[in-house]
């Protein structure tokens, strides 16, 4: 269902919105370039609150191929043959949501630092992105890797790394400069069962444990404290160990739309 002439002003308005807001987060790590005294970079509000859980400072280069994904499906998801597309119908207003949210969490840790605040919008995207992907994944089953490359793959990485990042910010917010074991343990705990259950509920996508997996790997690269290293070691090999089960042990049907 991809016919142009039945899209209708409300698919336009999506579109239009959807790839206004990919630009707009882009632009928003900038945004202390337009702002006189706003707020301190992501880098320096990150070491400004370090705990356990904070990663090494290479793990934040994922987002160079997170953001060429999403810049890609914002631009895909723009032409008019998809204005009508069922699967673009289904997430287009939670892509928005994922753009407006990513955004949102960069001019709000830039400005305000790695509160309460700050996690509240990266749950909020967390959500946003989990959603598209686990309906994006349903949806464009069976349709080819293209489809999969254009829809799939962006969301499922944006999924995996906000769910991650959503715990090391929650130890930031709660603790910040917290280097004790137990509460960074705790909450390393709450991570890999969220994203085990992530995982189950996208029977094993590698696109979703991938993130997962160099996040943890990334806490143990830092090495802050030696049982939270060694912790985030065994969780980001649990992480790939489920998603290779569950990959052996509940195959999908490849079963085309007709």
């Amino acid at each position: 269902m991809s016919d142009s002439a039945s899209a209708t002003a409300f698919d336009r308005l999506r579109q239009a919105a959807v790839l206004i807001l990919a630009i707009g987060q882009l632009g928003a790590s900038y945004v202390l370039q337009f702002s006189d005294g706003f707020g301190e970079p992501i880098g320096v509000r990150s070491r400004e609150a370090q705990t356990a859980l904070t990663p090494a400072g290479w793990a934040f280069s994922i987002w160079g191929p997170i953001f060429l994904a999403l810049t890609v499906y914002a631009i895909a998801q723009a032409r008019p043959s998809q204005g009508a597309d069922r699967l673009q119908r289904r997430i287009g207003w939670l892509a928005a949501g994922a753009f407006l949210t990513c955004g949102g969490w960069v001019v709000v840790t830039q400005g305000w630092g790695t509160d309460w605040r700050n996690l509240a919008v990266i749950l909020a995207l967390a959500a946003f992105a989990t959603s598209a992907f686990l309906i994006a994944r349903h949806e464009a089953k069976g349709e080819g890797a293209w489809r999969w490359v254009l829809n799939v793959l962006p969301f499922g990485l944006l999924a995996g790394w906000s769910t991650a990042a959503s715990f090391a910010n929650l130890t930031q917010a709660a603790f910040p400069l917290s280097y004790e074991a137990a509460p960074n343990l705790a909450v390393l705990v709450f991570a890999a069962a969220a994203g085990s259950i992530g995982l189950i509920a996208a029977r094993g996508a590698f696109v979703y444990a991938v993130p997962i997996v160099w996040a943890f790997t990334a806490i143990w690269a830092a090495d802050r404290e030696p049982s939270v290293a060694l912790a985030s070691a065994v969780a980001a090999g649990a992480i790939a160990a489920i998603a290779v089960a569950l990959k052996l042990l509940w195959p999908e049907k490849k079963t085309p739309r007709s």
